[in-house]
């Protein structure tokens, strides 16, 4: 008999929980009846969570976290769908970094001893869970490194997979993919998985395990197509909620799998993190979210107005957020400028046409090739990881540019800056040879000339129009 599976990922549920208590018990809850309702009107045999189901290890609420597993409990009771909770980064102390908290992850704390109740976690180890007579998962937990996956994933698949030889595989993992050489239409963001491509003796091993040749993963929150890797496949889940404004506009989904790989998505509509660019558009929001959740819905929502760059100060941002609150509660009001290269060059030509302003023209020379350069690292978005302020601050400052208060005042939870693996020294030196291989000789050279050039109608002119680094190093050379 072919199981119906239903698959959830990155639900992060308990998000909210500690910040504002209130509201994030009715988080927790009205999103938890909403995926389990759901499960329950699909008429799945398994519900299969693929990592990340809490948020924030060490950061949960005692009796909150006891009501989730009552209410877990309740509902396999009730429906007899049973649930497989495999661990993901969020699960871990210090996100998976620390490999002594393997086996210790806060859904074993919560759901560990709950197998006679048909709850299984798969943490310590990756491990098969027989769905039925025919069928088995194959889970594999998040791990950081190549070391760890052999030792407490590969190394207990091989070991075990004798004892499910004759079952139809199905596999899921909490992964994060390498940098995207090997994946022509997904651009993954951890280095340290670089193993991860088609040429593996471990992924070829997998893939050949599977019934589909799928590997189905959690750990990035936009759903995916199924991403090319050698004779098979990865497929990201996404997440069935958003989880901030940034993922305003994705698909949010629970996917139902069956009949050896027949996948249906499942679309949420909970997009509770909203940026919209009209008062017309946030509007439209509220009707659509309370026509199909309720008023309810409204207690964790967050919805963003952004201006976008117009011609308005601060204090009528205020007003208007003032006054669009007593027509959608809560929406929150930006005027945030437009992040181009020009925007960032205007603010160099009013320093210098400010008379009581010490900044000059060589100031502005200098200020002009690191604002190029950082363009060009935003464009690449070839560092992927979070450095600190401060260490993004150093790293400048090693490349001899330093760091102005405009890039420290700017977010950087994009995490452009983030190979975990590499040091401050070797992103330095990464990124230099990216750039010279780029544009040769010709890189020095740009530098060297708006150091010491006498072309200050040139150098001026460019400082005062968009260009990008490749324009700049043709106009000066």
């Amino acid at each position: 008999m072919i199981p119906k599976i239903k698959f959830w990922a990155d639900v992060h549920i308990e998000k909210s929980v500690n910040k504002v208590n209130h509201p994030g018990e009715i988080y927790n809850f009205f999103i938890l009846d909403f995926l389990l309702n759901q499960a329950e009107a699909d008429k799945v045999d398994w519900i299969i969570c693929l990592g990340d189901f809490f948020d924030d290890h060490g950061d949960m609420n005692a009796l909150l976290m006891n009501a989730v597993k009552t209410k877990f409990i309740n509902f396999v009771k009730k429906t007899k769908i049973k649930i497989i909770f495999l661990t993901g980064n969020h699960e871990y102390v210090y996100q998976g970094k620390d490999p002594s908290s393997f086996g210790h992850s806060s859904v074993t704390a919560v759901f560990d001893h709950l197998e006679h109740y048909g709850i299984f976690v798969i943490d310590n180890e990756a491990k098969y869970v027989p769905l039925n007579d025919e069928y088995v998962f194959l889970g594999m937990p998040y791990r950081l490194s190549y070391d760890h996956f052999l030792k407490t994933c590969f190394d207990p698949i091989k070991r075990d997979e004798s004892v499910y030889r004759n079952y139809k595989k199905i596999i899921g993992w909490h992964v994060g993919l390498p940098f995207g050489e090997d994946y022509e239409i997904f651009q993954g963001d951890e280095d340290s998985n670089k193993w991860i491509n088609k040429d593996s003796e471990e992924i070829k091993y997998l893939l050949n395990l599977s019934v589909d040749k799928t590997i189905y993963c959690g750990h990035y929150h936009g759903p995916s197509r199924k991403i090319p890797c050698g004779d098979g496949f990865f497929l990201y889940i996404g997440s069935p909620l958003s989880s901030s404004t940034a993922e305003s506009n994705q698909i949010k989904r629970t996917l139902n799998w069956s009949n050896d790989g027949i996948l249906e998505a499942r679309p949420t509509g909970l997009n509770i993190h909203k940026k919209v660019f009209s008062f017309e558009d946030a509007l439209e929001y509220q009707r659509k979210m309370e026509s199909v959740f309720g008023e309810k819905i409204f207690l964790f929502t967050k919805l963003v107005l952004d201006l976008e760059g117009q011609e308005i100060s601060e204090r009528d941002v205020q007003l208007l957020e003032n006054e669009f609150n007593q027509k959608i509660k809560g929406i929150k009001v930006l005027n945030q400028p437009v992040r181009t290269l020009k925007t960032l060059n205007e603010d160099l030509s009013k320093k210098l046409q400010d008379p009581n302003s010490q900044f000059t023209q060589k100031d502005a020379q200098l200020e002009l090739v690191r604002r190029a350069i950082f363009q060009h690292f935003l464009a690449k978005k070839d560092l992927n990881t979070s450095l600190s302020r401060a260490e993004l601050s150093e790293m400048f400052k090693k490349l001899n540019f330093e760091i102005l208060e405009i890039y420290l005042t700017e977010p950087l939870d994009k995490k452009i800056y983030s190979h975990q693996n590499y040091t401050v020294e070797e992103l330095i030196n990464l990124e230099w040879k990216k750039l010279r291989e780029e544009f040769g000789e010709k890189t020095e050279k740009l530098i060297k000339l708006f150091e010491d050039s006498s072309d200050k109608e040139l150098l001026l002119s460019l400082i005062l129009t968009d260009k990008t680094l490749s324009q700049i190093i043709t106009a000066v050379t």
